[in-house]
């Protein structure tokens, strides 16, 4: 993880952006796992940035807005998701609440 941070901050800053492909090829590791760094990165408070053009570093918190609204927009989606499964449960009467899902 050290590897892809330094490489990040080195040679893609923002605006230049790395591919994941062009990421799992050089680490020798799959799209899922390039993921999780970036969350995990994410979480310790590192300014990762993606969109459709790849990834890249910032320390400027103006340039997230793009990221921020890109991860807003799955947030929704993904409750819109889970509300439909919630209805669909509730209508073939499986009789798990919603807490028991939690």
């Amino acid at each position: 993880m050290d590897l892809f941070l330094n490489t990040l901050i080195s040679e893609y800053r923002f605006p230049k952006k790395v591919t994941s492909k062009k990421i799992e090829t050089g680490l020798k590791i799959t799209g899922p796992e390039v993921r999780a760094m970036v969350h995990e990165l994410r979480e310790k408070g590192h300014l990762i940035l993606s969109d459709s053009g790849g990834y890249s570093y910032t320390t400027d918190p103006k340039d997230a807005h793009t990221t921020l609204k890109h991860i807003s927009e799955r947030i929704r989606s993904l409750s819109r998701v889970r509300s439909s499964l919630e209805t669909a449960m509730r209508k073939a009467g499986s009789g798990t609440s919603q807490m028991e899902l939690l």
